[in-house]
């Protein structure tokens, strides 16, 4: 046999390749797509993570993308791959925070010799590697205590999973999951519930290229409708992005003019990523983040640069007000999570 073919037979007993049963789920495809959605989620939050400090767990965004993805395969993934699918994106892509690249290594890096004792801290490219790998071996230990308390007997809401899980129902035409607390008496029932999902998984036939779709007012199919919208809000956010390399007057505007942009720090970024991060988080959410941009930079900020309470530049981390309110937020979450804390 030529090499050629050999090697193409590999491939393919290597791409279709799945576990035994009851973990049919687990397959390469499922894991290889997942990592590749991870990998672009996690540059992103790296992005948003260094500019505002917040990342996005993109649990349904990856399940969409993965499902659109899957169509174009030779065999669809099932449902179960499409969890795996999401799961792995989630994980992948929720390094940056989870591994403390976007808070407590640039923190780090920012330590002055001079005013903190010790000169700065910069990880090499393979102690990155290494305490990112740390990092993740705690994690995987440590969460399955935190599920059977938060998830198993206190019965938190899941609000990302639930919606989730919600998604791909739709997405495959199966009935909608059952996210009763029925579900979270304990191990044992999870235990026989998985059983019970297991054996019937078992007899459902794998997902071809002719399972009908679920079909939209219009007659468009979920993965048509799907991939026209992905596809012209990537361009059009591609195409600001690179409109502001050329002119990075566009990610600064003076919108309120120019003596409050240079001295107060007002200025507007029409960027379309903000624009979908707000999509994703919501209208109450959105609400308070601009409640607090126009507590912290419109009145706070005026009145410990004129009260001599900040009086370096307004930009300054140290003498300035960007410094000086940080504290006033960082009191407002700690004594917000301790209450909620306590009321739980």
């Amino acid at each position: 046999m030529p090499l050629r073919q050999r090697l193409k037979r590999l491939w393919n007993k290597f791409w279709n390749w799945q576990p035994e049963q009851p973990l049919a789920e687990l397959t390469f495809p499922a894991v290889a797509l997942g990592l590749v959605i991870g990998c672009l989620l996690c540059f992103t939050n790296l992005y948003f993570g260094l500019q505002t400090g917040f990342i996005s767990m993109m649990s349904l965004q990856s399940a969409l993308i993965g499902f659109l993805v899957s169509k174009m395969l030779p065999t669809p993934l099932s449902p179960q791959e499409i969890i795996v699918v999401q799961t792995t994106a989630v994980a992948t892509g929720t390094m940056p925070l989870a591994a403390g690249f976007v808070g407590i290594l640039p923190a780090l890096g920012l330590i002055d010799e001079a005013r903190d004792g010790q000169p700065p801290i910069h990880l090499s490219w393979i102690g990155g590697i290494g305490w990112s790998c740390a990092v993740a071996f705690f994690g995987v230990f440590l969460s399955p205590p935190l599920r059977k308390q938060v998830i198993i007997e206190e019965q938190l809401a899941f609000p990302s999973g639930t919606a989730t899980a919600q998604l791909i129902s739709v997405l495959h035409d199966l009935p909608p999951p059952d996210t009763t607390v029925r579900q979270r008496r304990g191990y044992q029932a999870l235990e026989d519930e998985e059983v019970r999902a297991t054996r019937t998984t078992r007899q459902q036939p794998r997902y071809t290229e002719s399972t009908p779709l679920r079909r939209s007012v219009d007659g468009q199919s979920t993965t048509q409708a799907g991939w026209h919208e992905l596809l012209w809000s990537f361009i059009a956010s591609a195409l600001l992005t690179l409109a502001a390399y050329f002119f990075p007057i566009v990610f600064a505007i003076p919108l309120f003019g120019n003596y409050l942009a240079e001295e107060w720090a007002w200025t507007f970024t029409p960027s379309l990523s903000y624009v979908g991060q707000g999509i994703i988080m919501g209208f109450p959410t959105t609400l308070s983040m601009n409640l607090g941009m126009l507590v912290g930079w419109g009145i706070l900020s005026p009145i410990s640069k004129y009260a001599d309470w900040a009086p370096g530049a307004v930009t300054d981390m140290t003498f300035g007000a960007r410094g000086w309110i940080l504290w006033v937020s960082l009191a407002i979450m700690c004594a917000d999570s301790l209450v909620s804390s306590l009321q739980s």
